[in-house]
C-alpha cells in the first residue's frame, strides 16, 4: 500500500497503515497528506482508497481539517469532515459536521450521500 501511497504523491504513518490493514480488502481506507502538509501531521489530509491493491479513487480534490474515517462496511466507508467557522481555533470546530458515505461503484469510489466540505 505505501508504493501505491508514494505513487500517489502523497505520505501516511504506520499507524494509518495498520488502521487501513484491519478493513476489508476490497475497500481500505487511508488517511494520507501531501508531504508539504506534513509539518502538522496528518492535520491537512485526504482519504485514498484501495480495492485490493489497486488505488480506487480519493475523497477529494483538497485537503481537510482532521477528517476521520469513521466507519467501514464492505463497500461503504463512512468519513465525517468536521467543519469551522470562521473563528474557530483548529482545535476546536463548532459547526455542525458533514458525514459523507462513498461506496465502491464498478471499480471506483464514489460519495453516495452528500459531499466532502470544499
Amino acid at each position: 500500500m505505501l508504493k501505491l501511497i508514494h505513487a500517489k504523491g502523497y505520505e501516511t504513518s504506520p499507524i494509518e497503515l495498520r488502521k487501513a490493514k484491519g478493513y476489508w480488502a476490497g475497500m481500505r481506507p487511508v488517511l494520507v497528506a501531501r508531504p508539504q502538509n506534513l509539518a502538522n501531521g496528518l492535520r491537512c489530509a485526504n482519504v485514498l482508497f484501495i480495492s485490493h491493491g489497486r488505488y480506487v479513487g480519493r475523497d477529494s480534490g483538497g485537503c481537510h481539517l482532521y477528517p476521520e474515517i469513521s466507519w467501514s462496511g464492505g463497500r461503504e466507508v463512512s468519513i465525517v469532515y468536521p467543519r469551522y467557522a470562521k473563528q474557530d481555533p483548529l482545535c476546536c470546530a463548532t459547526l455542525n459536521p458533514v458525514r459523507v458515505i462513498f461506496r465502491l461503484v464498478g471499480g471506483h469510489v464514489k460519495p453516495v450521500r452528500h459531499a466532502p466540505p470544499g
